[in-house]
């Protein structure tokens, strides 16, 4: 596999997003893996050679800009880094953050190291993930206040949304130098927005990292997007990966073709709480569901749960080789 666009064929391919779970097969600590490559590397070698998804991701963790950028970070046993406190009050507090050095500074290297790795490693497709300029703007001064500030102060959030684009669009240059066949823009917080203001304060800085960018961007945003799905699909992405709550077989009658559709297995509902023959299930009528859809990947709707047994992932994985086989 070279391309991401290899994934319009007959074969569904599969992207769960797993990284945390697979701690187990190491016995390793998830803090470990996110400060060193070679530990994370290692974990996820172990989950593809046990599993073989179709794509990889390394683990999914939106603090690594944030963290970069100054802001107090608090790493948890068994979930990705919090951010703490959110700094920036007011515009003049823009000129208190330094623009990060990528390639030394921060965890970058730790993450963009497991990508060139994985590359070289597997015959996977990689991603890299990246926060999208609006969710690093609201780790920045905190969600609320963004929210808030898009309507009393606009161009306090353009400013500090164009100053972030700049961050996550070194970063994601930084992913596609290590060897990554696509970026991730992972934009959680844009689910506050309206269609109005998505395209104010989101679309144009996603557009412009996906065409500064040579590979391709898929935009990753979980919880109920439905109102904004029209607006994701006029921006020059490559894939929209959405959570559980979306109707897939529904938005596949009117998605455009050339946008691949990835998702949506429950994380929490499907893969961490039910047995492995009810995700087994639940992953084989999402299959069958599809099953006209050339442009579908199959994954989870977000990130899994560290606590989600081996076996339900592997009932996952099983129940699309099945699908291929049949």
């Amino acid at each position: 596999m070279n391309d991401l666009s290899e994934a319009k064929q007959k074969r569904v391919f599969s992207a769960p997003l797993i990284g945390y779970p697979a701690v187990k097969l190491n016995d390793s600590k998830v803090i470990d893996n996110l400060k060193s490559s070679e530990i994370q590397t290692s974990t996820l070698i172990k989950y593809y050679l046990r599993y073989k998804p179709d794509i990889l991701f390394p683990f999914m963790d939106l603090s690594v800009e944030a963290e970069a950028l100054g802001l107090k970070i608090n790493y948890n046993e068994q979930v990705s880094p919090d951010v703490v406190e959110h700094p920036l009050k007011a515009r003049d507090y823009l000129k208190n953050f330094h623009f990060p050095d990528v390639q030394n500074e921060g965890r970058f290297n730790v993450f963009a190291r497991t990508v060139q790795s994985l590359k070289n490693e597997t015959d996977a497709l990689i991603s890299g993930y990246i926060t999208s300029p609006f969710t690093l703007t609201g780790l920045l001064m905190g969600a609320e206040n963004l929210a808030l500030n898009t309507i009393i102060d606009p161009e306090f959030c353009q400013e500090t949304i164009r100053f972030c684009t700049r961050v996550s669009l070194s970063y994601a240059k930084l992913l596609q130098d290590s060897g990554a066949d696509f970026v991730t823009l992972l934009d959680p917080t844009a689910i506050l927005l309206s269609p109005a203001l998505f395209n104010e304060f989101a679309a144009p800085f996603i557009t412009e990292i996906a065409e500064e960018l040579q590979i391709p961007v898929v935009l990753h945003v979980c919880g109920q997007t439905k109102p904004l799905i029209p607006e994701f699909c006029k921006l020059p992405v490559k894939g929209l990966s959405l959570d559980s709550d979306v109707d897939f077989p529904k938005l596949a009658k009117i998605i455009r073709e050339d946008i691949l559709l990835i998702g949506n297995i429950h994380p929490v509902k499907v893969m961490l709480d039910m047995d492995v023959e009810e995700v087994y299930m639940k992953t084989s009528n999402l299959l069958y569901q599809m099953k006209a859809i050339q442009n579908f990947i199959i994954a989870t709707g977000c990130d899994v749960p560290a606590e989600t047994s081996l076996s339900n992932i592997e009932a996952f994985l099983n129940a699309v080789n099945d699908f291929n086989q049949s």
